[in-house]
């Protein structure tokens, strides 16, 4: 299976493929009107809309505490959609890849800001069964990863890897 790291099983292994940044999302009420870069301080000190548990979360609240930023949490809900809706009306900011927000950013309902210093990335990982061969797993990814190639430029995932290497 591929999906985002870390995935919580011990059948399981990763093998990354990509990395996804993610980015300060609200209105231009709350963000402001130019998509400037934005410390990680800065956004942690907003009112944010988080998810209410799961390995997303994790992600957030731990690259957060790293730096000494505890959560502000404006308010928690269950989904993406969720909480693009909740960002969209004003009631907060929403840290979010560019995959998720970006209709809504071309149509000006929401703005968007690159979180920097540091940078809040999320990892694409193949998870294959332990119980997969290797032989096996040497085919798949190869063909997995091209499929990657093809996509990422689209989904604004970088740092392909191969092997678990910077490409």
């Amino acid at each position: 299976m591929i999906t985002y790291a870390p995935y919580l099983s011990p059948a399981y292994a990763s093998v990354p493929l990509a990395s996804e940044s993610l980015y300060a999302v609200g209105t231009k009420e709350v963000l402001g009107p130019v998509s400037t870069p934005s410390q990680l301080s800065e956004v942690g000190q907003m009112a944010l809309l988080t998810p209410h548990k799961g390995n997303y979360r994790k992600l957030l609240k731990s690259s957060l505490s790293a730096q000494g930023i505890p959560m502000k949490i404006a308010r928690e809900l269950e989904t993406a959609e969720g909480l693009l809706a909740f960002t969209a009306e004003g009631d907060g900011v929403a840290i979010l890849p560019m995959s998720n927000v970006y209709q809504e950013y071309e149509r000006g309902e929401v703005m968007v800001r690159p979180i920097v210093s540091p940078e809040i990335e999320r990892i694409l990982a193949l998870y294959p069964s332990l119980t997969m061969s290797r032989h096996t797993l040497d085919v798949v990814l190869p063909i997995v990863r091209e499929s990657i190639l093809k996509v990422a430029q689209l989904a604004d995932w970088k740092k392909v890897r191969k092997n678990g290497l910077v490409a």
